[in-house]
């Protein structure tokens, strides 16, 4: 059923300062409804055409809600995994996405076959002074969620950023991480640059479709546009391997055509 065009769907704000969202600002790159689409004056048989236009719309929002939800829980899940691997405290979001909550494993715990981790160790440095370390993440009060840790050798070692509210946001996020990954494998992946870069621009192409979609195309055939979009954000589902977003997104296409 169609909702409220000037129905709100509440979204928690993200703490992630860095975020550059609030100084860009796309036409549909929100979780809430449209509300400023203006019937146009058609005459005879075209007298249906904008509340069509309308109410596909509607659907394309429910689409950009889909596919939002799927980029979160991809950084969401990434960002949780790191964490854990690195020793590290987890912070998990409150989101729309509903990501992946989970606490902190605790290791040594009844049933569990890893060694407890254990309180601060005293470790020489290779100028024989002491640092504190747990772990293999080194802690520093100072370090912020987004800062970069270092490993064992002094290498930087990028954490996963947070999932934003803002589709761009999130996607360039995950083509970050595309690219991270291969740089990690092209000295053992033969094409694993081109195979990156490919991807990265298939899903920025599609999560644009999503935001940016074309308005005159609308003018000439809604139904049309509508289909492009949908085949956008089930591409996009389908790139991050999400199941559920690609169901969603069926859904929301056969019950609005």
């Amino acid at each position: 059923m169609a909702g409220d065009p000037n129905e709100v769907i509440p979204m928690p704000a993200d703490n992630n300062d860095d975020s550059d969202r609030e100084s860009t600002v796309y036409p549909h790159d929100s979780v809430s409804i449209l509300s400023n689409v203006a019937p146009s004056s058609h005459s005879g048989s075209g007298e249906c055409l904008p509340n069509l236009r309308t109410y596909l719309e509607e659907g394309v929002v429910e689409v950009h809600n889909v596919c939002l939800a799927a980029t979160q829980r991809y950084l969401e899940t990434r960002r949780v995994n790191w964490e854990l691997r690195h020793g590290c405290s987890v912070t998990v979001l409150p989101s729309g996405g509903d990501p992946v909550r989970r606490n902190r494993d605790r290791a040594g715990e009844r049933g569990s076959p890893y060694p407890r981790a254990g309180s601060w160790k005293r470790a020489a440095s290779e100028h024989g002074s002491l640092g504190h370390s747990q772990g293999s993440c080194i802690h520093d009060d100072n370090l912020s969620v987004n800062d970069t840790t270092k490993d064992n050798q002094g290498r930087s070692k990028d954490k996963i950023p947070k999932p934003t509210d803002s589709l761009l946001q999130n996607a360039s996020y995950i083509c970050n991480l595309m690219w991270r990954r291969a740089q990690r494998d092209r000295e053992d992946v033969p094409g694993a640059e081109i195979c990156a870069c490919r991807n990265m621009g298939f899903l920025s192409e599609c999560a644009e479709t999503i935001v940016l979609h074309d308005a005159g195309e609308w003018e000439r055939d809604p139904e049309r546009g509508f289909k492009k979009v949908c085949q956008a954000g089930r591409d996009l589902c389908r790139e991050l391997e999400d199941a559920e977003g690609i169901e969603k997104v069926d859904d929301i296409e056969f019950w609005r055509i």
